[in-house]
């Protein structure tokens, strides 16, 4: 059977066309508070921390 996985981006990265400057994607943040929330869909889910590219929030 086909399942969707997700992808988050790690906390805390950096962009090197903003050197000095830490960032992270609050849509990441947002689905890993409803999973910590929410253990039984943690369990039931296959996610991936990928490493961070592009901009995100300073």
């Amino acid at each position: 059977m086909m399942r969707d996985r997700l992808f988050l981006l790690r906390p805390d990265f950096e962009d090197p066309a903003y050197p000095g400057q830490r960032f992270y994607c609050w849509h990441c943040a947002l689905m890993e508070g409803v999973l910590a929330s929410f253990p039984s869909l943690a369990a039931s889910s296959t996610s991936n921390a990928s490493p961070g590219r592009g901009r995100g929030k300073p």
